[in-house]
């Protein structure tokens, strides 16, 4: 990628094999606020986040639903395929619902199984609902990979096995890209990337419960490392005379540096340290000049690998993630998607090492995990729903009563 001047960008894009995709199946729509006149009906107050989550989810269970509105957003679809995304995007979410509502009453032994399999089921759901030829017919699932994890957790050398049998050893237990591009999590990737992720890339649940909201403070906590989550003030899209423009602007000096042991000294040396850690800032940003606060602007991304995409938490606090991996980028969907995998593997097949973590033996790296485990029965249906809503919503546990 050369960046010749402000706002015009050249990429220079190596072409992965023949056997990857280098493709979306999705359209990417980073700015799920644009033309947003309606944004007040997308703060809901409830008694229960959770249910009123799923009340709104609810509608694409119905065929009916799907049906016209994949319709109006994909009017050259095929009918007959338009219907049985219909049909296979209500089923999916459907059974969803179940495995993610049994998961919040059950034991903690068992809990991410379960979560993982409802998770399974919404990106599939999440997939279909596109303009693309997916669906839940048998050869299609055979011939597109919808049958495929595309993650393992096969110990395959000494040191892996060593992990494996260790249970005072949870956070280096890891998942392994594989498979090419016909698996359900490198179609996951290609939602929102043309860049596929390399076989034998290794996702370790210590990295990824250091980028996430609900666990990178534990994970601090427990390990004394700094996280790979870095707080931000704002982040958003915004039209200027220089055209369509994506923000990320990093609070107040100190409030920026909470979550580092150390911190450089002056305005260039932050900024120097923000494009170490984030290089989509160096490699698609601009720095801007804002007294006491390191701001960024970049033009509109075309996918996820070209810009440094921005989350809130539950709270309102507004974070962004830096890769795994140089040149990686995930969604947080992908983060929460690969912890459950993890985690559910681990759960399944080696439940003597799973149980002792559960007793918060050995070691106690229960406490980095436990919060994500909790709080992802809510966090990713959202996560799912917005996407399929091309919205972002906000649900709180407040309801409104008599003074």
């Amino acid at each position: 990628m050369l960046k010749l001047s402000y706002g015009l960008v050249i990429h220079v894009r190596i072409l992965a094999p023949m056997d990857y995709y280098t493709y979306m199946i999705r359209d990417f729509k980073p700015d799920h606020t644009a033309n947003n006149a309606d944004a007040p009906l997308y703060f809901v107050r409830s008694e229960d986040k959770y249910r009123s989550l799923w009340q709104y989810i609810k509608r694409y269970q119905n065929p009916t639903f799907n049906d016209k509105l994949l319709k109006k957003r994909f009017p050259a679809m095929d009918s007959g395929l338009r219907k049985s995304k219909a049909q296979h995007v209500a089923d999916a979410l459907k059974q969803a619902e179940a495995y993610f509502s049994t998961a919040r009453i059950s034991e903690l032994s068992i809990k991410p199984l379960i979560l993982y399999y409802g998770a399974l089921n919404m990106v599939k759901a999440l997939m279909m609902f596109a303009d693309n030829d997916l669906t839940l017919e048998n050869a299609v699932q055979r011939d597109k990979g919808l049958n495929t994890h595309g993650l393992t957790n096969g110990a395959s050398n000494p040191a892996d096995e060593a992990i494996r049998n260790d249970s005072s050893n949870l956070l280096k237990e890891f998942g392994i890209v594989t498979g090419g591009d016909r698996t359900v999590f490198s179609l996951l990737h290609s939602c929102w990337s043309d860049t596929p992720l390399s076989n034998g890339s290794r996702l370790e649940l210590g990295d990824l419960t250091s980028m996430h909201p609900n666990s990178w403070r534990s994970f601090k906590e427990h390990t004394g490392k700094p996280p790979k989550y870095f707080k931000i003030e704002g982040t958003g899209f915004r039209t200027t005379a220089r055209g369509d423009e994506h923000m990320v602007v990093f609070g107040g000096i100190f409030n920026s540096m909470l979550y580092q042991p150390t911190m450089p000294t002056g305005q260039n040396n932050i900024f120097a340290f923000f494009e170490q850690h984030l290089p989509q800032l160096r490699a698609f940003y601009n720095r801007e000049t804002q007294p006491q606060s390191s701001f960024y602007t970049s033009v509109m991304p075309n996918n996820i690998d070209e810009y440094l995409p921005g989350y809130r938490e539950p709270t309102g606090t507004q974070f962004v993630m830096q890769n795994p991996d140089v040149g990686q980028a995930l969604h947080l969907i992908e983060v929460e998607f690969a912890m459950l995998f993890v985690l559910g593997n681990l759960t399944r097949y080696v439940p003597q090492k799973w149980l002792d973590n559960v007793n918060y033996g050995n070691k106690g790296e229960m406490f980095v995990v436990e919060g994500f485990i909790n709080s992802v029965a809510f966090s990713f249906p959202k996560l799912i729903f917005e996407e399929l809503e091309e919205k972002d919503y906000t649900f709180t546990g407040d309801v409104a009563y008599w003074n």
